[in-house]
């Protein structure tokens, strides 16, 4: 399916960029939010483990900081490891020794 995706998104590529640069500049602005029309979009939220408090009774109590990232793409899911794509298309990845928490939301 992706293969399919590129030809077309090459073919228009190619047949806008042959009509001239301020024509190319509009047509691929209005591509670009065609495409994004369709795009999924999801919203990642970590909690990492920041600091663990000893009280006096002896009790751990885990600090926790939370961090919000918007992603387009995830490729790969597991309490130690997050890969995906950012907003951008740029290549997005967490990977830690220790387990963090998350939660995915599908926004768009």
């Amino acid at each position: 399916m992706n293969n399919i995706w590129q030809k077309i998104k090459n073919g228009v590529k190619s047949f806008f960029s042959s009509l001239g640069s301020g024509v190319s500049s509009v047509a691929h602005s209005v591509w670009r939010w065609i495409l994004s029309l369709f795009q999924e979009e999801y919203e990642l939220v970590v909690w990492f483990h920041s600091e663990t408090i000893v009280g006096a009774d002896g009790l751990k109590s885990v600090a926790r900081s939370r961090k919000v990232f918007t992603l387009t793409a995830l490729t790969k899911k597991t309490p130690t490891h997050i890969v995906g794509k950012d907003e951008k298309g740029h290549p997005f990845e967490i990977k830690t020794v220790e387990p963090f928490d998350y939660t995915i939301r599908k926004t768009k």
